[in-house]
């Protein structure tokens, strides 16, 4: 963060960077703009929704990479690796590529629009879901009703069983942790025991299904 100079002197403003390494003199320091860890087609829509560039560094060249955070499953009921045919850069909507085609590369199988649509439809779902447990307006019966879990616990099923690979998919493990932070925050508006110990349980399942 910046520190402005002093009152009493008239010193330029610092950058404060806290490192988990020690740099060497004279290295270039750099951080990044994005999560990382999450497929180039969120990290590209941030990029170019915060400021305002599409980029095409070697992480967002590595397609290899990518297909394993997307981490589809094989819609032909195969549990073969998916692999991206193209180097075709992705969206910055909620749309995919149509350059970018899918196949398995056990089976063939290369029919992945639907599976596509769906995770978008999920990724929006989860995403509206999330913006509402930020948000301070909406009262806390509400973003931790017994529904709101349920809808959370439903879409991560979705996410990990039918369309992702929970092991591999950055999509599985952030509806995992949107639900988890539900759960962790839902135990302080409930006073039933046995309600409280099923929330745990299921936390700790959907924590061991992702991380795992």
């Amino acid at each position: 963060f910046w520190l402005s100079g002093s009152s009493d002197h008239h010193y330029p403003p610092m950058l404060q960077i806290t490192m988990c390494r020690d740099a060497k003199e004279g290295e270039e320091v750099t951080i990044s703009y994005c999560d990382v860890s999450a497929p180039r087609r969120n990290r590209r829509k941030g990029l170019k929704t915060n400021y305002n560039f599409l980029c095409d560094c070697a992480l967002c060249q590595d397609t290899e990479r990518d297909d394993a955070l997307i981490g589809l499953k094989c819609a032909g009921s195969c549990n073969g690796r998916v692999r991206s045919s193209s180097s075709g850069l992705l969206s910055i909507e909620h749309t995919w590529d149509e350059n970018k085609q899918y196949h398995c590369e056990a089976c063939g199988y290369s029919n992945f629009e639907d599976s596509l649509k769906a995770i978008t439809k999920l990724m929006i779902r989860i995403e509206t879901i999330e913006a509402g447990l930020k948000d301070d307006s909406v009262h806390d019966s509400i973003k931790y009703s017994k529904s709101m879990g349920q809808d959370l616990k439903q879409l991560f099923d979705l996410m990990s069983k039918t369309y992702c690979h929970p092991q591999t998919s950055w999509y599985v493990a952030w509806s995992s942790d949107v639900f988890v932070h539900w759960c962790a925050n839902a135990l302080n508006h409930i006073s039933d025991e046995d309600e409280q110990l099923n929330i745990c349980h299921q936390a700790l399942s959907v924590l061991e299904k992702s991380r795992n």
